[in-house]
């Protein structure tokens, strides 16, 4: 009756090990789609990045062309020579909201890589107790197989 009590609470033990096994497996998974999640944000946060840099480089060289504009007609009119100062002024005004972007991004960028590294070792973490489980599992299988030999060889003798 001991013998039966001990094997059903080892079988009980395999079971609530396999549970665990499905639960960690399927974490993994997720941690495994948040990780691609991440990659991907992390992917469309330098593109961007990108983008707003170009952006940045064009309006530096439309501000350019601006002052340029301005000082061949200070001599000729007062007038256009203000229209081109505000030209200058707005396309300034421009360069620091896309700095601001780029700042922004960049720290989307940032937190996406931290984010990227938590999950990296959430996945090592993870695999590591997966692959404790196996020999866990391989461990009970071999103590079973035992008992039932020497369960065969009780019987008969």
């Amino acid at each position: 009756a001991r013998f039966q009590q001990r094997l059903m609470a080892l079988v009980g033990e395999k079971e609530a090990l396999s549970r665990r096994v499905r639960s960690l497996e399927q974490k993994l998974a997720r941690a495994d789609v948040a990780l691609q999640s991440a990659l991907d944000d992390k992917s469309d946060t330098q593109a961007a990045v990108r983008a707003a840099e170009r952006k940045l480089q064009e309006a530096d060289a439309v501000s350019e062309r601006h002052r340029a504009a301005l000082d061949a007609q200070k001599a000729r009119h007062e007038l256009l020579a203000r229209l081109a100062d505000e030209q200058a002024t707005e396309a300034t005004r421009r360069i620091g909201e896309q700095a601001q972007q780029i700042h922004a991004l960049t720290e989307q960028l940032s937190s996406a890589t931290s984010n990227l590294g938590g999950l990296r070792a959430c996945q090592r973490s993870s695999e590591e107790l997966i692959d404790s489980f196996h020999t866990k599992i391989a461990e009970i299988s071999f103590i079973l197989e035992n008992m039932r030999q020497a369960e065969r060889v009780c019987r008969s003798t």
